[in-house]
């Protein structure tokens, strides 16, 4: 006899074979099968469980004074509940692996169970440390006198509620897969539902990124979790500066090759002009780089800086609006391709907008960052990213110059 503790259901160790399931989920017994039905009750509990609003429902497992100290909440949350929960979903994952399944399903299935009842001990702490930590939104995320409450900065505290909500969903989502997947391999005795097969690493995985990158607006430096919030963007960045690169490229391609699907720039003021923007994003690129962990970020600066919260949001938001700002521009040339017409006063207006961004950015990180890398050396380094970084503003200041320069002719040309 076997219980699932999350479905609450017993199942005896039947021998009989469903004679009715045709090619290699055949070799699910029925008892298996029956197990599988379990298996499915419990994700749906789960599920449901993290569908409910969060409450202070005490977890017995927290002492008195656990429970009333935040300190304790939040390091606990993000040393111990976050990696449990990755450890027990890439386990899952592991463990719903067809193959493996069908080859050993008492212990797969025995597995699942206890991974099952684990997981739902840990919704129970996490929806209590969401319940008592961050119960709403903070009121004002761009608060100026907050610059001593380390890790309580509203700024940081707003965005980490905001990605807890999102380690909910992402988990409930991913078992909403492994449960179909359940159906999908006819680990049941009611197989009605599919889904794609491995939609459920799919789901999984995003879960663990999700929960990877919140553990990194917990624990990392305040250039932590900037970068973490530049990475997307970022990619953005990347794969537009290759677009740019394409509609300027003057290749010969074969007569089939995609790349003649594309429709590239043919006016040559506005190759010239998207040539000087490549420049200039180029230039936006290699600043978020050396502050990365592939540059400044290397060293092991301390986890908080006498920012506040709206010098920390003004920093993690950069990527984001400059990416917003170099499409805004390539539309514009689009425009001009399409229409001949545009004004360039728009063109520069955005353009400066685009490079003023990294006005007060670039003070922050002289003000607040640079001086707090580690002094292995005496001053070299920290002397090193102060002259490094004067460098980089003169070339972004010229680089705007000459792309401004060109793009005030537009008015007088006739395309």
């Amino acid at each position: 006899m076997f219980m699932c503790p999350i479905a609450g259901i017993c199942w005896t160790e039947s021998t009989s074979v469903d004679r009715g399931v045709r090619g290699p989920v055949g070799k699910f017994k029925l008892r298996h099968r029956r197990q599988g039905d379990s298996i499915i009750v419990g994700f749906e509990k789960l599920m449901k469980k993290l569908d409910e609003p969060a409450h202070p429902e005490t977890p017995a497992a927290f002492s008195v004074d656990e429970r009333n100290s935040n300190d304790f909440l939040f390091n606990y949350l993000h040393s111990s509940l976050l990696p449990a929960l990755c450890d027990q979903l890439a386990s899952l994952s592991l463990a719903l692996d067809p193959l493996d399944l069908w080859n050993d399903p008492d212990a797969k299935i025995k597995l699942i169970f206890e991974l099952q009842s684990g997981l739902d001990h840990n919704i129970t702490e996490l929806k209590y440390i969401i319940a008592v930590l961050f119960p709403q939104p903070a009121t004002n995320s761009s608060r100026t006198d907050d610059h001593q409450l380390k890790e309580w900065k509203f700024y940081r505290i707003n965005e980490l509620r905001s990605k807890i909500v999102d380690v909910v969903f992402e988990i409930n989502t991913s078992l909403h897969s492994a449960h179909l997947h359940i159906y999908h391999i006819r680990l049941s005795t009611d197989p009605q539902e599919e889904n794609d097969e491995g939609a459920y690493e799919a789901g999984i995985e995003e879960a663990l990124d999700v929960i990877k990158s919140t553990m990194t607006w917990c624990k990392g430096s305040e250039l932590d979790i900037a970068e973490e919030y530049w990475r997307n963007n970022l990619f953005r960045i990347d794969n537009l500066l290759r677009e740019t690169f394409n509609l300027v490229d003057q290749t010969v391609y074969p007569t089939h090759h995609y790349m003649n699907e594309k429709r590239k720039f043919v006016l040559q003021p506005v190759i010239k002009l998207t040539k000087f923007l490549m420049t200039i994003i180029k230039l936006c690129r290699l600043f978020f780089k050396k502050l990365s962990k592939r540059g400044m970020n290397q060293n092991q600066l301390p986890l908080h800086t006498d920012m506040n919260s709206k010098q920390i949001k003004c920093l993690c938001e950069l990527a984001g609006n400059v990416y917003a700002d170099i499409v805004k521009i390539i539309l514009l040339f689009r425009n001009v391709e399409m229409a001949h017409t545009v004004r360039s006063q728009k063109l520069i207006d955005i353009a400066d907008r685009l490079v003023n961004r990294f006005e007060t950015p670039l003070l922050l990180v002289m003000l607040h960052l640079v001086p707090l890398i580690p002094q292995t050396n005496g001053l070299s380094e920290q002397n090193y990213y102060r002259k490094w970084f004067a460098t980089w503003h003169t070339q972004i200041i010229v680089a705007l110059h000459n792309f401004n320069r060109f793009a005030a002719t537009f008015d007088h040309i006739h395309f």
